[in-house]
């Protein structure tokens, strides 16, 4: 009865390598799906984080802050304070922004390096100035890293950003639709050297093709730390849980803001 029973499990997974090398798209090879390019947007994911995250950090009260994060704190605080008043969008019942630094402002020295007044984000000083990056490489990755990737933190104020600084409306479709092909020319070496920078997938020809577009290595490589930041924004409210916009909610913004485009912010 055991020999037999061995026998029988053996004509069973027979059958299955047979199917397998015969392009059989059986259950079981069904299963198991390939692994997907980098850089290649794969459809959308399901939504997660419409409402905050019960893990999301709230910014401290400010008597339990040490002495020597005070300063540190109160410029997180004016930070949570200056996007709550600036009028934006709600999400989950907040303005725009006023989570995502609350979250960075629970750890304050660390968050005022990324985001305080001498933070990292000064690497956007030269910008639009010659030899350096434009406003429209700045928002191409604003709306690269959340329209990939299907979580929607950063749009809600970045997409008004970046129709306000000339940015192809039809790029922005495009990237949310997963439709490569439709990417506007003027933007598609943008998008490539964003995946290529957040996927580990940077060429010698991108690089040269991104220096001759800016003009400088300097261009290029302020170019790289502003991807990088916005990565790091990107992966830390969505690890922490900031609600996002719904994707029914962002395409009625776009309509909202193609019938009505903001007044350009540059030229």
């Amino acid at each position: 009865m055991k020999r037999r029973r061995v026998i029988t499990q053996a004509v069973s997974l027979g059958a299955v390598v047979l199917a397998s090398r015969s392009g059989s798209k059986d259950a079981a090879s069904a299963q198991v799906p390939g692994p997907a390019a980098c850089g290649v947007a794969t459809g959308r994911p399901a939504q997660q984080y419409l409402t905050a995250a019960k893990r999301m950090p709230r910014m401290p009260d400010r008597s339990v802050i040490a002495a020597d994060e005070l300063d540190a704190y109160d410029q997180m605080k004016a930070r949570v304070d200056s996007f709550a008043s600036r009028g934006t969008r709600m999400i989950d019942g907040q303005p725009y922004g006023v989570a995502h630094m609350s979250a960075l402002g629970f750890s304050p020295k660390v968050g005022i390096k990324i985001s305080g007044k001498d933070g990292l984000n000064r690497v956007t000083d030269n910008q639009d100035k010659p030899g350096s990056f434009t406003s429209a490489e700045h928002e191409i990755v604003d709306m690269v890293l959340p329209l990939d990737s299907g979580y929607y933190g950063l749009l809600v104020f970045h997409t008004a950003r970046g129709l306000s600084d000339n940015l192809n409306v039809q790029t922005i479709e495009a990237l949310r639709d997963h439709r490569d092909d439709l990417i506007h020319p003027d933007d598609k070496l943008r998008v490539q050297f964003v995946r290529a920078v957040r996927d580990g997938k940077m060429t010698d020809e991108i690089w040269t093709r991104m220096k001759e577009k800016l003009g400088s290595e300097r261009g290029v490589v302020d170019l790289l730390h502003f991807i990088l930041l916005m990565e790091y924004h990107q992966k830390y409210i969505w690890a922490c849980g900031v609600p996002e916009m719904s994707h029914a909610d962002f395409g009625k913004m776009l309509e909202e803001l193609k019938a009505n485009p903001p007044k350009p912010r540059s030229t």
